[in-house]
């Protein structure tokens, strides 16, 4: 239990940290663009002022990087606890915390040298010398770790129910936005347009940036998928066991569109709520087609 605690503290430390990059990119961002406007509108005090908070998102980008190398570490600890007993619930908390933090390489080499290396020096070792019958039976030892162990290890995200509720971040990525259209400094020095200018602006760039990351999550758990249905496969042929029955799951690629679909959904009643209409966006839209089920695809509806 202290494990499976230790693995959902550190998740959630990766994606506060994955959190607090976007807001310092989008302060950035919104800083210069502030600045750019107010310059071109006469206000060159307030445009310094902003240029001079920038080293305060700086500042703050060195923390969030000297918490990621604390995070590592325990990170590391954590999984290799989790590989040693087989914990799943450990392992999927883990390896949703590397994909948070961007790092699932660390996750691969700590798999290779915590359970393939350790494996493969022993049956090598073992191999040594024996005969052919020997070599049979090290053989079959191989297809069993490779058709029960190490598949019980890259699919228990698959055990997981698909996911009913959007994700908590998406209620923060239009609230600096807001925030920032709402507050005394537009309101007295920008005109209604620019306003709806920098809104519209904004808006888009962020769905636009949505739609690169969430178009190459899919791509790329496609590309997986397709790789681990033909491992599968193969190992169960050469265990003997029955094909298909890992197919009656929902596959992890399907629940990663389901949680895309919902997280959108949300995003764009946020859209809506500040004056647009998401439909008008073309980011928007364009990942509106990239995870909306079939038989959505053709109507946007928040």
């Amino acid at each position: 239990m202290m494990r499976e605690t230790q693995s959902m503290l550190l998740e959630r430390i990766a994606s506060e940290m994955n959190r607090l990059k976007f807001y310092t990119a989008h302060a950035q961002y919104c800083a210069i663009k502030r600045s750019i406007l107010e310059i071109k509108s006469g206000y060159e005090y307030g445009a310094s002022e902003d240029i001079q908070n920038l080293p305060f998102i700086e500042n703050m980008e060195k923390r969030i990087q000297s918490a990621g190398l604390l995070l590592d570490p325990s990170l590391g600890h954590c999984f290799i606890d989790g590989l040693n007993n087989s914990d799943t619930s450990v392992l999927y908390n883990c390896l949703r915390a590397y994909a948070a933090i961007d790092n699932t390489k660390n996750a691969e080499e700590i798999f290779r040298t915590t359970i393939v290396a350790p494996f493969i020096r022993k049956t090598s070792a073992d191999a040594a010398g024996t005969s052919g019958d020997e070599l049979e039976n090290n053989y079959k030892q191989i297809k069993h770790y490779i058709a029960k162990d190490s598949r019980q290890i890259g699919h228990s995200p698959s055990n997981k129910p698909l996911p009913v509720r959007h994700s908590p971040y998406v209620v923060g990525l239009l609230r600096p936005l807001k925030a920032f259209l709402e507050g005394d400094k537009a309101r007295d020095y920008l005109t209604h347009e620019t306003r709806e200018e920098l809104l519209l602006g904004t808006v888009t760039e962020i769905a636009r940036r949505y739609y690169e990351l969430a178009a190459e999550l899919v791509s790329g758990a496609t590309n997986k998928e397709t790789v681990l249905q033909k491992f599968r496969q193969n190992a169960q042929k050469r265990a003997g066991a029955a094909s298909g029955v890992s197919d009656q799951n929902v596959s992890q690629k399907d629940k990663m569109c389901v949680q895309l679909f919902l997280d959108l959904q949300e995003f764009g009643r946020n859209i809506s709520a500040l004056g647009l209409n998401p439909a008008d966006i073309l980011p928007y839209c364009s990942l509106w087609q990239c995870v909306a089920p079939a038989d959505r695809q053709n109507t946007i509806s928040v």
